[in-house]
């Protein structure tokens, strides 16, 4: 595991214990970015670097609507342990699909 990851998974695990909507939105998009950078998949939500990509996914196109606590626990847990092998295979988590509704669905 990378050091970004691991750092993203230690914030996630700090805020564990009551998520927001708005704190899951933040801490899906550090280990999604992580990921994707980690494995050449940045161009997949149209960023060009980290910062770009956090920037997107903290955008209101990325805002929660119906939140769902335990399948965003499920989500940031199986992020974390998803291989860019995996990802790269088209494998996403549906708990995170589960945690919550994009505001613009």
């Amino acid at each position: 595991m990378s050091t970004r990851r691991f750092l993203a998974l230690s914030l996630c695990l700090l805020t564990a214990a009551c998520y927001e909507p708005e704190e899951f939105q933040e801490e899906a998009a550090i280990l999604r970015c992580a990921l994707y950078e980690e494995c050449g998949y940045l161009s997949n939500v149209g960023a060009d670097d980290y910062d770009h990509c956090l920037e997107i996914l903290r955008s209101d196109d990325y805002a929660c609507e119906e939140f769902q606590t335990q399948a965003a626990e499920e989500c940031l847990e199986a992020l974390d342990s998803l291989s860019c092998q995996d990802y790269g295979g088209g494998l996403f988590p549906m708990s995170c699909v589960d945690a919550c509704s994009l505001a613009d669905d």
